[in-house]
């Protein structure tokens, strides 16, 4: 019987880096300057939840959940670009001291596109949900047969399912934006760790201090929770 190899899922903290609001973030620079006026924002909506759920009907709350929603969102992706800077510092230092290949998962294109023009020395190449079948093969082929392609940035969901051979190339990852479906980032980590790998698999759930940090926490739980439950 083929034994898995020893799986490590553990917590990087690291400190925000600036965000270019006006190229990375232009749908959000375009209302607000600066993260503090995105919380009070935020904050407004939160008192704006409350009310509506003491004194209107059902369809108005309904509304303003969904603003609350989509300013989380906004909120979610600017952390996202925040920890480009960061995690480029940390890539590049891993692979100049002799790493091989490495994953980033990630769940924001603008996150993704940032991540590829500052590691763009490494020949990074990019899964999206939604690429087109014959890019996604070609990109995947890059990554997985040819040595100067050493950064495969992914979306989680694109790398879940219906891939095969990452496990044999790779066994460093980096969860940049974890999922709020732990099971969409339990499947992508199981693309590593499963048979076929000779090494350890290393899995690192990066967050910056704040709210960012008790997410990705608590996706980490509950991503081993997942991964470890016995088969019946």
């Amino acid at each position: 019987m083929n034994m898995l190899p020893e799986l490590s899922l553990t917590e990087v903290i690291l400190e925000a880096g600036q965000v270019d609001l006006g190229v990375s973030f232009a749908d959000v620079s375009a209302q607000l300057r600066t993260p503090s006026e995105k919380m009070e924002q935020i904050n407004g909506q939160a008192r704006a939840l409350r009310t509506f759920i003491n004194n209107s009907s059902s369809h108005d709350q309904l509304r303003a959940i969904e603003a609350m929603a989509g300013s989380i969102s906004t909120l979610r992706q600017y952390i996202g670009l925040s920890k480009v800077t960061p995690v480029a510092q940390l890539v590049t230092h891993e692979l100049d001291a002799g790493l091989d290949k490495i994953i980033l998962l990630c769940m924001h294109r603008s996150v993704m596109m940032s991540l590829r023009t500052s590691l763009r020395g490494y020949c990074p190449v990019t899964l999206f949900c939604g690429t087109a079948p014959a890019k996604r093969k070609r990109n995947l082929d890059r990554f997985l047969q040819k040595d100067k392609y050493r950064i495969l940035i992914s979306h989680i969901q694109a790398v879940g399912v219906g891939i095969n051979g990452l496990q044999q190339v790779c066994d460093e990852a980096l969860v940049v934006e974890g999922s709020l479906v732990a099971s969409d980032t339990a499947q992508a980590i199981m693309r590593l760790h499963c048979r076929g790998q000779d090494n350890a698999v290393n899995i690192r759930f990066i967050s910056i201090n704040g709210i960012d940090r008790h997410l990705q926490m608590l996706l980490c739980r509950n991503v081993k929770s997942i991964i470890e439950k016995p088969l019946l």
